[in-house]
């Protein structure tokens, strides 16, 4: 099936000098297409849209002591003293919003049932969106490379590719999982532009129901490059997390993580540095009584750091303990008000502990 949708609009405005006349469009499509008796599925999205864009510029506004988010340089802290103020021009220019996504599914024991192929599934994702200063040609109406992410025409651009494979080992109890994925981004929104491109591939091994627990072993390999520090990181994880559910509202969770990581600044190979990081994560979430909804968790790491102390501004990559804590809890006082209580804190090496509290009363009249 396909639905195509075309709109175009014309403005007068004779009081303007500089646009006395412009025009819009906007063009939506949709298509579904499935073959083999739906073991494979094909899925698109397009939509293009014209619209006035009206540029910000962005700066650091200092607003007290632990009342915001981001610290004198911009990077996002807990407890940080500054958040960003947009000013917005009056001036507005045409642009132009391209969006595409492209979905396949396969299924092949749709088609070949009672075979090795019914247990096996995969999925695959296109995702491009990109925001011009202009009216687009067909380079740009398809995403191709040589006028996709330009920095003479492009506001802002993002695409991503996500490839998943699954495979059933044990009676739907032991399922594999090998995904890739890249995204990369271009933003020019602001007075300054800002690449980053992530490469990430990951083996997951879902264990359900053995010795009474839900088991999930994960293996990450990251590839990272962003142009606002100017970094190159590459990252591997292992991840083991182990649930235990008591009662069907009683649920029990630990995490076990290991990681290396090793970063370097792009233009200068002698700024680099190696981390190695271990951490453990209990968390409890439970269901009392239908009236209480209580969940907590506690995360506790050591980070082993050598080299030079590029990127240690950033208090996760720093030397030292890193803890972190929250609490949640949800009490149902009748059918129309609750009462919430949340508290959370953070501790980073070098850094002060930091501890918020939120209470909230609700009521639906």
């Amino acid at each position: 099936s396909m639905d195509l949708d075309f709109n175009h609009r014309e403005l007068n405005n004779p009081h303007s000098i500089e646009n006395p006349k412009s025009s819009y469009d906007l063009l939506q499509l949709r298509s579904s297409h499935r073959f083999l008796n739906s073991a494979i599925s094909l899925f698109n999205n397009y939509q293009l849209n014209q619209t006035e864009f009206f540029p910000k510029i962005r700066d650091l506004v200092y607003v007290g002591h632990g009342l915001g988010v981001y610290d004198s340089t911009g990077v996002m802290v807990d407890g940080g003293d500054y958040n960003y103020e947009y000013i917005t021009s009056t001036k507005g220019t045409l642009s132009t919003e391209i969006t595409a996504l492209s979905s396949i599914y396969l299924k092949p024991a749709l088609y070949w049932p009672n075979t090795i192929w019914q247990k096996v599934q995969s999925d695959l994702t296109l995702n491009g969106t990109e925001q011009l200063d202009k009216q687009p040609d067909l380079g740009n109406i398809f995403f191709l490379p040589e006028h996709s992410f330009n920095s003479e025409s492009t506001i802002y651009a993002r695409q991503s590719y996500l490839h998943n494979f699954w495979f059933d080992l044990y009676k739907s109890r032991m399922i594999a999982n090998l995904n890739w994925e890249i995204n990369r981004d271009l933003d020019q929104r602001y007075q300054d532009t800002q690449k980053s491109l992530e490469r990430i591939l990951g083996m997951k091994l879902d264990m359900k129901g053995f010795a009474g627990v839900n088991n999930r072993l994960e293996l990450i390999s990251e590839e990272t490059e962003e142009s606002r520090y100017d970094s190159r990181i590459s990252r591997q994880t292992l991840i083991n997390s182990i649930e235990k559910k008591f009662t069907s509202s009683s649920t029990a969770q630990i995490e076990l993580s290991i990681s290396q990581e090793k970063g370097k600044k792009q233009n200068a190979g002698d700024q680099d540095y190696r981390l190695q990081s271990v951490s453990i994560s209990p968390s409890l979430r439970s269901v009392l009584l239908q009236k209480y909804r209580v969940s907590g968790s506690i995360s506790l790491g050591y980070n082993d750091r050598k080299g030079t102390d590029f990127l240690s501004f950033l208090p996760q990559k720093r030397e030292g303990v890193v803890s972190d804590g929250q609490l949640s809890m949800i009490y149902r006082v009748n059918s129309i008000s609750t009462f919430s209580l949340e508290y959370r804190f953070t501790k980073y090496p070098h850094t002060k502990d930091t501890h918020n509290l939120k209470l909230e009363f609700k009521a639906e009249l």
